[in-house]
């Protein structure tokens, strides 16, 4: 791999600038991720599709290889109306360890408030919102309070604030 010394990018300090030249190196193909169907728009967009495709499917099933077929073409048609139909799902990293069902619930009860209310300005959305955040305090609160009580050695303090 050969390596230049680029005067022109010159950074006016005691540094010099290298230029690498790599060889072409094609990355492989991206695998397709997973498709999110959810919303009712969606599942009913992807019935139409499905019902639209199992038209072209063979009904006649009696061979080994006739079944084959009839597995990959509905295999097919189900990912292509998945794909036409939904969302990619978003990457996403691990969940907090300490968000909980009454976080989720609280959750659910903020957003649904806040639908209703665009703005946000409503006393309604302001409640909700102060009762989100006061749920999510108290279970930061007991699963560290847990976590520390947790604790018999050095190396399990360790391990729980690796990930910090």
């Amino acid at each position: 791999m050969p390596k230049y010394v680029e005067d022109h990018l010159a950074t006016s300090s005691d540094h010099f600038t290298l230029s690498l030249t790599f060889p072409d190196v094609r990355s492989t193909p991206v695998q397709p991720g997973k498709i999110r169907v959810t919303t009712e728009d969606e599942l009913k967009r992807f019935v139409e599709i499905v019902e639209l495709g199992a038209t072209g499917i063979p009904l006649t099933d009696s061979t080994p290889e006739e079944l084959d077929e009839l597995a990959s073409s509905l295999v097919s048609l189900l990912t292509s109306a998945a794909k036409a139909s939904g969302r990619p799902a978003r990457k996403g990293g691990r969940p907090a360890p300490w968000w909980t069902e009454e976080c989720a619930d609280a959750a659910a009860a903020f957003r649904a408030i806040r639908r209703s209310y665009p703005l946000g300005f409503n006393q309604d959305v302001q409640i909700a919102k102060r009762g989100f955040h006061r749920v999510v305090r108290r279970a930061k609160r007991r699963y560290w309070r847990n976590l520390i009580d947790g604790f018999s050695s050095s190396s399990d303090v360790f391990k729980a604030v690796r990930w910090l």
